[in-house]
């Protein structure tokens, strides 16, 4: 049973990080927090930079913290990774 877990593979360990990183910011989120909720959205960002969705949702917390030109910068990462609806409303 023990040589079971160490054959995880290492996909499966990553998309359980997500999971709960996207869990505390949702939460964050929703008491308001965003400068916190930012924080944990860079932090996520740096280990997966092709995350389009936390780019997206980077773009929308800078936003309404007024740094407009973070926010910019945010959806324009999230357009080089796939072009979305989301994405161009963000730029």
């Amino acid at each position: 049973m023990l040589v079971a877990v160490l054959f995880i593979p290492s996909w499966l360990l990553a998309g359980a990080a997500e999971v709960t990183a996207r869990a505390e910011i949702q939460s964050l989120l929703d008491q308001r927090k965003y400068p916190e909720a930012e924080q944990i959205l860079v932090e996520e960002l740096r280990q997966r930079p092709q995350w389009e969705a936390g780019q997206v949702l980077l773009a929308q917390v800078r936003n309404t913290l007024g740094l407009y030109p973070l926010a910019e910068q945010s959806a324009y990462s999230a357009l080089t990774i796939r072009p979305s609806v989301d994405s161009y409303l963000g730029s």
